[in-house]
């Protein structure tokens, strides 16, 4: 493509909205009913922060939604020149399109220019924010913030926290993570640390749930524990959504830093968070992070557990998929 014909697609793709992006009557859809069509990359990561932002924004406004799976960076395209990506099965249109992961963007910005709706992204971009309408980016990207950007408190998901009622006594859970090339994971290490947690306070009912990154020789290993000490479900054990539903329920939860997802999923859920050790191989803004949510009292050492077998609550809520829903619905729904 030459300079110039770059130079054009990205005016195009810029340039203000031109095309009416409610015609709800038209449509046979309710006048108080936001339609989203969302882009999807395959990647679990990225579909539990667009599911964090769809739920926070179904608890403020009725929503019909409509996912795009895109599967390959330049496969839609073809089918975009033909006229035929997407085509919307009753013939509407967004009023919102969320895209989540790199090989969404363009497409997320071809749609924009055929159907219109108000463009948000997720995660930091490959091209300049100043080409969505909204770019929705976890404080550790270190971007500056404009009208157009919108940092958060790491990334949005989906978990709320549940009645106190709800809330399981003396239940604790422990999260692991696994092997990653930002941190050195020790089977040894980590299984050292959830016995200490574990003896810290025996009378506790302990559930410990794995990811798709712990090995399965440490699983072996930790299934050697008591039973009465601990309950094992291995994520290929558990049903879809189980985490999502168990998590709130424990107000004592202990996750390895290797996972600032997991981190940040239970800060949200409302729970008392404690770290597993699990050194970085280098310092970057992973350990920025970790760092700075333990000086600001949301995550604590496991040394602080084994010193007063109690973790301190946060202090605050952490509500990000709700602030950012918000600032969508009075930004680009109220007048509609």
């Amino acid at each position: 493509m030459t300079s110039d014909r770059r130079a054009r697609f990205s005016r195009s793709m810029s340039l203000p909205n031109r095309v009416q992006t409610v015609r709800r009557a038209a449509d046979g859809i309710p006048s108080t009913t936001t339609t989203v069509w969302y882009l999807t990359d395959g990647r679990p990561g990225h579909r539990t922060q667009v599911d964090g932002l769809l739920q926070a924004l179904a608890r403020l406004t009725p929503l019909r939604s409509r996912e795009i799976p895109i599967t390959d960076r330049w496969g839609w395209l073809p089918e975009a020149i033909r006229g035929q990506f997407p085509q919307a099965p009753d013939g509407g249109r967004p009023d919102l399109i969320v895209a989540c992961g790199h090989k969404t963007h363009l497409p997320g910005l071809w749609l924009r220019r055929r159907v219109g709706g108000r463009l948000i992204v997720l995660m930091r971009p490959t091209i300049p924010p100043q080409m969505f309408d909204l770019c929705i980016l976890p404080d550790f990207h270190r971007i500056p913030r404009s009208r157009r950007v919108i940092s958060t408190r790491g990334v949005i998901n989906p978990m709320c926290p549940v009645q106190e009622a709800e809330i399981l006594p003396q239940s604790g859970l422990i999260l692991l993570g696994g092997p990653s090339r930002h941190h050195r994971w020790s089977h040894p290490d980590i299984l050292q640390q959830v016995r200490k947690l574990i003896a810290r306070d025996p009378d506790r009912t302990w559930t410990l749930s794995t990811s798709r990154r712990t090995p399965t020789a440490l699983i072996e290993e930790l299934s050697e524990l008591a039973p009465q000490d601990l309950v094992i479900r291995a994520v290929s054990e558990t049903p879809p959504g189980w985490l999502r539903e168990e998590l709130p329920r424990h107000e004592t939860v202990f996750v390895t830093e290797d996972s600032l997802s997991m981190l940040y999923e239970a800060l949200t859920a409302g729970a008392r968070v404690g770290l597993i050790h699990v050194p970085a191989r280098r310092h970057g803004r992973h350990t920025r992070c970790i760092a700075t949510l333990v000086r600001e009292g949301w995550v604590s050492p496991l040394e602080m557990w084994e010193q007063t077998g109690r973790l301190p609550d946060p202090p605050g809520r952490l509500a990000e998929a709700e602030r950012c829903a918000e600032i969508i619905r009075d930004r680009f729904l109220r007048a509609a």
